[in-house]
């Protein structure tokens, strides 16, 4: 039977996922959205919007699609950081949401932001 958390040892998960939670909102600040302000044309100083060659347009459409993705993906850790910050204030922190055993600790240091213990882990 895995027992609850200790006290410091949840303080300091929570100072970890305060810490991650202000790295990931500084990184989706200053990266210029992963470069979603930018497009090709500005930055080859292209004065028209007409490509030389039809691949460039290609390349600005995958790169945009990779930036929206790893911008989805920062939002997506965010929102898994804060759900768990309110789960530490409410009392559920390190419970399974599907069976309601406690979560190993040695799960919670790998992932803080684990809500499942291992045998219910969707993925």
């Amino acid at each position: 039977m895995t027992l609850p958390l200790t006290k410091e040892r949840l303080q300091s998960l929570r100072r970890r996922l305060l810490q991650d939670k202000s790295d990931t909102e500084r990184r989706a600040r200053e990266n210029g959205h992963f470069g979603l302000t930018n497009s090709y044309r500005d930055a080859t100083g292209d004065l028209s919007s007409n490509d030389n060659h039809p691949a460039d347009a290609g390349t600005e459409m995958f790169e945009r699609g990779k930036d929206i993705a790893l911008l989805e993906n920062e939002a997506f850790r965010l929102e898994r950081i804060e759900a768990a910050l309110e789960r530490m204030d409410t009392g559920e922190y390190g419970r399974c949401a599907a069976c309601g055993r406690f979560i190993p600790a040695e799960r919670l240091e790998a992932l803080p932001t684990a809500i499942y213990c291992l045998e219910h882990e969707p993925r």
